[in-house]
């Protein structure tokens, strides 16, 4: 069995207050904020790994019992080349604010569905955010700086690999992948996190059509890494 760590007791609250305050988009819903708190349910699964083997085009990363993992893509092995431990993580915040935004867009209420659907697709944000940085307190008391995060989906790390990883991280009561590869509930996020002795740059790793860390064929119109070989963004 992977050595996984679970947390369904994560607070965000005070950023979820602060919300308003910093999204342009949901000032206004100071009053709502109270009653959508109530549809967010945290739930964290991770493990933390060791780099056993780098390559241009892969990385493999191993747990504490000897379980592995491997990535074949060049776009996270450039991202992680300094790196010798990985995190691997998915959260979510449940499906409750999902459901109530279809109830009210049901209902003809469509203010009221689209602040529950922005607010949630902001709370999954807050919500990783917010695990990167105690990760990120933790691991620099072993004198290790984090990487950005990178998820499937990405340059050119396949979407498919979301089942994988959920399957690694036994989130099948919290957590599952249709056949879409997508997540569900839609609230949810995975993702790869590096440790190094170094510091790391807040850049993801860039890419041209000659030599770039991406197929070019897929994910185009929702890819903000610059990592691309098509030649659409440089």
């Amino acid at each position: 069995m992977w050595d996984v760590k679970k947390l369904y007791s994560f607070s965000i609250d005070d950023e979820l207050e602060r919300l308003p305050d910093t999204v342009p988009e949901l000032a206004g819903i100071e009053k709502h904020i109270p009653s959508l708190k109530t549809l967010i349910h945290p739930k964290i699964h991770w493990v933390d790994m060791k780099i056993k083997h780098k390559g241009q085009n892969y990385i493999s990363m191993e747990d504490i019992g000897g379980n592995s993992f491997t990535i074949d893509s060049s776009y996270v092995a450039k991202g992680l080349a300094s790196c010798e431990n990985t995190t691997l993580m998915a959260v979510t915040i449940g499906e409750e604010i999902t459901v109530n935004s279809n109830i009210n867009y049901g209902k003809g209420q469509f203010w009221e569905g689209i602040i529950a659907d922005r607010f949630g697709s902001y709370a999954v944000e807050v919500l990783i955010e917010r695990f990167h940085k105690y990760l990120k307190r933790n691991f620099l008391s072993k004198g290790l700086c984090s990487t950005l995060r990178f998820s499937p989906g990405y340059g050119d790390w396949h979407l498919q690999d979301q089942r994988r990883i959920l399957d690694i991280l036994d989130t099948k009561s919290h957590i599952t992948v249709n056949s879409f590869s997508i997540l569900e509930p839609t609230k949810s996020i995975t993702a790869l996190i590096g440790w190094s002795r170094t510091h790391q740059a807040s850049n993801y790793p860039v890419g041209t059509k000659a030599t770039g860390l991406c197929d070019g064929k897929t994910n185009c119109q929702d890819c903000n890494t610059w990592a691309c070989r098509s030649g659409s963004k440089g």
